[in-house]
């Protein structure tokens, strides 16, 4: 999906580079040696981690 907005179509930017897609998770995980759900996983922890830095 467009992982930023939750739309379940996976390549989808909607016409703005910013949006978060399937294949940004990719290259990324290509780039770090990794998974593409490594890469979710670790997104999600470094979300985590900042909110509660800044509580």
């Amino acid at each position: 999906m467009c992982m930023s907005c939750g739309c379940g179509e996976a390549n989808a930017d909607h016409g703005n580079k910013d949006h978060i897609t399937m294949e940004d998770i990719e290259k990324a995980a290509k780039a770090a040696g990794t998974t593409p759900e490594e890469v979710v996983q670790n997104i999600q922890h470094t979300v985590q981690e900042q909110k509660k830095s800044k509580q």
